[in-house]
């Protein structure tokens, strides 16, 4: 009968799937348009008289990417030494941030049951900038992906420069933990 419909057959005359088989169009289901024809992009905390004054509450830190000092407009003979040390070590100079692997720390809850607190609103036009930093922070190893049953929430903020500050609320957690009665080890220890 499978040779009949010319459905390809296996030697013991079991029916053989074609490895790439395309569904006819009327079986495809029509592609969806995000966002869909008559939504409104609405901040939902837009003339929120909460979130309206963190506008004004984040202090200005100014600009904190790493430079490297620039002594080609310098050429004075007590700049000299440092120019050379910075080209010589240039390697050691980093924007990124480093990773240090000298010490492990484990957070001490006792007999706490986990807590997962909810997710705070993250108003819609900071959405495209948070999702490039978590991004960012992931490749970089800053961050990872958690299936963890302990969850604070990561509250944004902005930044007097116009962008977004990422902070993450452990007041639960540290109400949590056991106070150590001995210092954390250093890593030269």
């Amino acid at each position: 009968q499978l040779r009949e419909k010319n459905l390809p057959v296996m030697s013991d005359g079991i029916p053989m799937v074609p490895p790439s088989a395309t569904p006819p169009e009327d079986e495809l289901v029509p592609v969806e348009s995000w966002p869909p024809p008559g939504f409104q992009d609405v901040d939902d905390l837009e003339g929120d008289p909460l979130a309206d004054p963190l506008r004004f509450a984040v202090p200005d830190f100014g600009d904190t990417s790493i430079r490297l000092p620039d002594f080609c407009d310098d050429p004075s003979a007590e700049r000299r030494p440092v120019a050379t040390l910075c080209e010589e070590f240039s390697d050691l100079f980093a924007v990124r941030p480093g990773y240090c692997e000298a010490a492990e720390h484990c957070i001490n809850t006792g007999a706490s049951a986990p807590q997962c607190e909810r997710v705070r609103p993250l108003p819609h036009r900071w959405r495209e900038e948070v999702t490039a930093m978590l991004q960012e922070m992931e490749s970089l190893g800053v961050i990872r992906r958690s299936t963890s049953p302990w969850r604070y929430p990561c509250v944004f903020v902005p930044k007097k420069n116009g962008k977004v500050r990422m902070c993450i609320d452990y007041r639960g957690l540290n109400r949590l933990c056991e106070t150590e009665a001995y210092p954390v080890p250093r890593p030269d220890d």
